[in-house]
Formats: C-alpha cells, structure tokens, sequence
C-alpha cells in the first residue's frame, strides 16, 4: 500500500489527493509522463477538484466556517476597543447635539468594515506564525504550512492574507487561486506565498 509522502499515512492506490491532509498524489505520475494531457480522474483545477470530490467540498466548508468564526472575534475585539476609545467623545457629542449632524458619524459607521479588515490582516499573519492556525482554523482542525511542510514567515502569512481587507478581495483571490490550479487548498495568495491549508 502506498504512503502519502507529507503525512506517512497510507492512501488508496487511485487516490488524486491524500485522504489525511490532502496532499495531490498525481504528482509522480505527472513527472513521470511524457503526455500533455492530464490523466484520467485528475482534476484540472481546485474548481473541478470540488465539483468532484466530496473531501474537497467539505474542506471548504471547514474553510468558510473557520473565517465566519475569525470574522466575527476580530470585529468583537476591535468594537470593544472602539467602544472604550469612542464613549467620551459619542457622549460630548450626543449631549451637545451634533454628534448625527455632522458628516464624521457617517464616515465613523461605514469605515468600521475597513477597520476589521486592517484587523484581519493584523490577527491572521500574527495567529500564524505564533501557533501555525488563527482560532477559527484551530476550532476546524486546520493548520498553515509552508509546502514543505514548515510554519510560515511573516512576510508568507501577511502575503497569503492581505486580501482579507476587503471581502471582495478575498472572493476574487479565492476563486482565481481555483481556476488556475488543481491543489484546491491554495488560493492565488498562497500560490506567490508558498503556503497552503491543511488538516492537522
């Protein structure tokens, strides 16, 4: 029985992806073939890898969950921090009546998403490279590593999570890392980081 080469633990003869941490399996026989085509059962892309496997679907759940649960402790942390810093002065304001006549309490309410997502690009890189996986991904039972395996450097956790700041950003990084490779556990950032998702 074969063995997958990142974990140790033994895969299923066919297996595109290693069953335990989702390693791509093809790699040898990609090296190995002199023909230009991709072999049969082989995904052609992290998009087509989800269509086909059940494993690739639910570790992006895992995915999704794991940031909802980030999310949601950075914005925690920074509305408290923003509460503590902002009551004397939305006090003063609401006291002297000016606080919802001026333009400022706009730009305070709508610029609050910017500032999670300054905190995202904060909280991640630090999560990952103190214990290799931000809270949420711990909860999910993943885990950030280099491809050889290793915990990354700052300059690859803030490169593989600057698209954080904005969700639209994230989306197209999602997405594009899919469409243009077939290990469906990289976005693009982490293709240009050299990191990828795993499982522990």
């Amino acid at each position: 029985m074969p063995y997958c080469i990142r974990c140790g633990k033994p895969i299923p003869d066919d297996a595109a992806f290693c069953p335990s941490c989702g390693a791509q399996l093809q790699e040898k026989a990609q090296a190995t073939s002199t023909l230009t085509e991709v072999p049969s059962g082989t995904p052609l892309s992290g998009i087509d890898a989800i269509r086909k496997s059940q494993q690739a679907r639910d570790y992006w759940i895992r995915r999704v969950v794991a940031l909802v649960i980030d999310s949601i402790v950075v914005s925690i942390i920074i509305g408290v921090i923003a509460a503590i810093i902002y009551i004397p002065y939305v006090i003063s304001q609401v006291i002297s009546g000016g606080f919802f006549n001026t333009p400022s309490a706009l730009v305070q309410f709508w610029s609050f998403p910017f500032v999670v997502g300054i905190g995202l690009i904060l909280y991640y890189p630090l999560s990952e490279i103190t214990w290799g996986a931000t809270l949420g991904k711990f909860i999910m039972g993943l885990k950030v590593t280099t491809i050889n395996g290793e915990r990354p450097n700052l300059g690859q956790a803030f490169l593989r999570n600057v698209s954080k700041i904005y969700w639209l950003l994230l989306l197209l990084d999602v997405v594009f890392g899919l469409a243009i490779q077939a290990d469906y556990r990289q976005k693009l950032s982490d293709k240009y980081a050299g990191t990828v998702v795993v499982s522990k």
